[in-house]
């Protein structure tokens, strides 16, 4: 609380904490550190192009359905270890 200034020459002490100072440490944070999207397109295409594979469709009708290149299917069936 500050003291007007008129009254600051005559009192030494210009101002009175009323709350205690938060320091960084009581302030609370919440981060998550683990992102559970994947990062790469063809992670996170992985098992629509897997479904796709066993029921017969070839790396270009599977980027033709899902609207990607042939070699971002490819990348996934690799990831998925075919």
């Amino acid at each position: 609380m500050l003291v007007p200034r008129a009254t600051r020459r005559h009192n030494p002490v210009t101002w009175t904490r009323t709350q205690r100072i938060r320091t960084a440490a009581d302030l609370p944070i919440h981060v998550d550190l683990v992102d559970e999207e994947p990062y790469r397109k063809y992670e996170a295409l992985a098992e629509k192009v897997r479904h796709l594979t066993e029921l017969g469709m070839t790396q270009a009708e599977i980027a033709d359905t899902l609207l990607t290149t042939p070699r971002t299917i490819r990348r996934a069936q690799q990831r998925s270890d075919y």
